[in-house]
């Protein structure tokens, strides 16, 4: 995603802002309103803790029984030069700059 792409997205979000006491107006508008289906009226209630409380923690269902693992550790040997079969030494000299 290029700079340009990301000034349009914030835009966007500056004029959706700009709306939201009106919004806030009318999802309290539509909890009180008594002769809504109370379901619409939940979801309108729902909104509006959800954005003064935020959104309720959910609980996570593992499996305990996998021994997989979403992320796997790789690694990568990169070998310039077969190693020499007789070479039996545990020192390594540093090369000459």
């Amino acid at each position: 995603m290029g700079i340009m792409e990301r000034i349009e997205r914030y835009r966007l979000a500056e004029k959706c802002a700009e709306f939201t006491p009106q919004v806030i107006a009318l999802w309290k508008q539509i909890v009180e309103d008594e002769r809504l289906p109370h379901a619409l009226r939940l979801a309108a209630a729902d909104r509006l803790m959800d954005r003064a409380y935020g959104r309720p923690a959910v609980a996570l269902q593992v499996d305990q029984m996998s021994r997989e693992m979403t992320l796997k550790k790789v690694v990568h040997e990169v070998r310039w030069m077969p190693p020499d079969p007789n070479d039996r030494s545990v020192e390594t000299i540093p090369e000459p700059d």
